[in-house]
């Protein structure tokens, strides 16, 4: 499985660099059939001899290997296209959020606007934070209150 044209496609502005690598870096190692180098820490001549036996082994149970690993191969494959898909939805989720948020400010600018208009072509001055406006009791419906 190649990731790489989606990767591509995808890298073009919404990966940053550091992601981009290590999606690359998991797609290297998303294949478990594919062993990684046969080495040895032994000096010659037991390591030589060992590395000889792992490769023997090694192209001796290949196919054992592929068919036991093909259900891990398959999942590592669709785990990275998830992951892939999900960032793409978390950005563009982040995109939408950005504008909604914009398109808020902006009706709100306006309506900021339309307030002062409207307050200024009523000629009231509006209260300020801890201002208090006219007061009328309770019993009375044209807002004067009665001497006693």
């Amino acid at each position: 499985m190649s990731l790489e044209p989606s990767l591509r496609q995808s890298s073009e502005r919404v990966i940053p660099p550091s992601a981009l690598a290590l999606l690359q870096r998991l797609e290297a190692i998303c294949d478990p059939r594919l062993g990684l180098p046969i080495s040895s820490h032994r000096p010659p001549p037991v390591g030589p001899i060992l590395v000889f036996a792992k490769k023997a082994f090694r192209s001796l149970f290949q196919p054992f290997i592929n068919e036991l690993l093909r259900k891990q191969f398959l999942f590592n494959e669709d785990l990275l296209k998830v992951i892939l898909i999900a960032y793409h939805d978390i950005h563009s989720v982040e995109g939408a959020t950005l504008a909604m948020r914009v398109g808020l400010q902006e009706r709100l600018r306006r309506l900021e606007e339309r307030l002062a208009a409207l307050e200024s072509r009523i000629g009231e001055p509006t209260l300020g934070k801890g201002e208090v406006g006219p007061t009328t009791t309770a019993g009375d419906k044209n807002g004067s209150t009665r001497a006693g």
